[in-house]
């Protein structure tokens, strides 16, 4: 194997690999935790907890600075991904690399409840990345205002607080395997 940098986030005092996340995000997840022992597993029960917590989508009007530079808009989720992967194998942000020193932050701005739920399978292919809706940009420094939310980190849900999380690029050294040479 070889040794290779992985890049973490430190939101507030926490630390985490994947993603962090406000909004319906955080309902959807609080919905497959309360159903774990349902019949509905994986990538099933992220679907399941979708359907299940879209009849209450609400937008939340925010104050996001991306290393020093402001964006006020309305959304419905927050996701700063240091991955492109998370939720049961959706694919959040295509482009985004564990060590790319960048997060790539994906808003979903005020969408209704019927576009939500006809683009929401695209995030397991990537294809959602082109709805007017939906944006992505990157950064190393987010800070997020707003009324507060609560805030998913890694598949964890924190009470409501502020929302202010940094790359700290090549934080840890992670062994991965050697490719097989063809």
């Amino acid at each position: 194997g070889r040794d290779v940098g992985f890049d973490v986030g430190l939101e507030n005092d926490l630390v985490f690999g994947q993603m962090a996340s406000i909004g319906f995000s955080v309902d959807v997840l609080e919905h497959v935790n309360s159903n774990r022992d349902g019949f509905w597993k994986g990538s099933a029960a992220f679907l399941a907890g979708v359907v299940a917590t879209i009849r209450n989508l609400r937008a939340h009007p925010v104050k996001i600075t991306i290393d020093g530079m402001v964006i006020e808009r309305e959304v419905i989720a927050v996701f700063a991904l240091n991955m492109p992967y998370g939720g049961g194998g959706m694919n959040f942000a295509p482009e985004a690399r564990y060590d790319s020193g960048v997060f790539h932050l994906l808003f979903i701005d005020t969408i209704t409840k019927l576009d939500l739920a006809m683009t929401l399978p695209k995030l397991y292919s990537g294809k959602h990345t082109t709805h007017p809706a939906i944006t992505i940009v990157q950064g190393q420094d987010i800070k997020i205002e707003s009324d507060p939310l609560p805030i998913m980190i890694d598949g964890d849900i924190f009470p409501a607080r502020a929302f202010h999380t940094k790359i700290v690029p090549k934080a840890m050294r992670v062994r991965v395997p050697t490719p097989p040479t063809l």
